[in-house]
């Protein structure tokens, strides 16, 4: 297998990434994933192309408690900038970095703590799923608050889920307060249709 990576506390913090994960980029090696369980601490004021706070590719992420705040995303000229809080994807692509890296499922979970206050231009302020090789990206809402996001110019401001492999699973938590310029100030989808909400609140989201 890759690395794992535990964060019981701490902060990471005001870092600039100039392609993926201004605060961590958990990435597999070859098909091996890797894991971050984030247990407590501090992401915040880190940014990046994608994923101001976390990058994750081809892995997985546990979130059990601690915050991912105020990360912002930027535009480069090929890429938009998704993602400000978690970034999830099956693969990176040149503008990501590693093009030798093998497509692999993601996956992110959340059972506690905060993402908040993060800032992307045009997709994704809390969370965005974007695979590119058409391997399974699953994301889990169990519990936790997504709140303050925002996408200056696109859609998405809690959650962006992007294509069919995406499945989002929303079954408690609160999504509250987050805004998008265009579409879906709490949840936008596109070309996602495996998606379940069955708990949680979704509540004062603008769009």
């Amino acid at each position: 297998s890759g690395s794992t990576l535990n964060m019981s506390g701490g902060t990471i913090k005001n870092n600039i990434s100039n392609t993926l994960g201004g605060g961590v980029y958990v990435k597999g090696i070859q098909s091996r994933s890797s894991t971050m369980n984030f247990s407590g601490g501090e992401i915040s004021g880190n940014t990046a192309n994608g994923g101001g706070g976390v990058a994750i590719i081809g892995s997985t992420m546990v979130m059990n408690n601690g915050t991912i705040s105020n990360n912002s995303t930027y535009r480069t000229s090929g890429q938009g900038s998704y993602g400000a809080g978690v970034y999830v994807a099956d693969y990176a692509n040149a503008s990501g970095g590693d093009t030798l890296f093998t497509a692999t499922p993601a996956s992110f979970e959340m059972n506690g703590g905060k993402i908040t206050e993060n800032k992307a231009l045009d997709y994704g302020g809390g969370v965005l799923t974007f695979p590119q090789q058409s391997q399974k990206i699953t994301i889990d809402i169990n519990n936790g608050e997504i709140s303050g996001n925002q996408v200056t110019k696109g859609s998405g401001g809690a959650i962006a889920a992007f294509f069919g492999v995406t499945e989002l699973n929303i079954k408690g938590g609160t999504l509250t307060g987050n805004s998008a310029y265009q579409f879906g100030g709490g949840v936008f989808l596109y070309q996602a249709t495996n998606v379940t909400i069955s708990g949680g609140t979704i509540s004062e989201n603008k769009a």
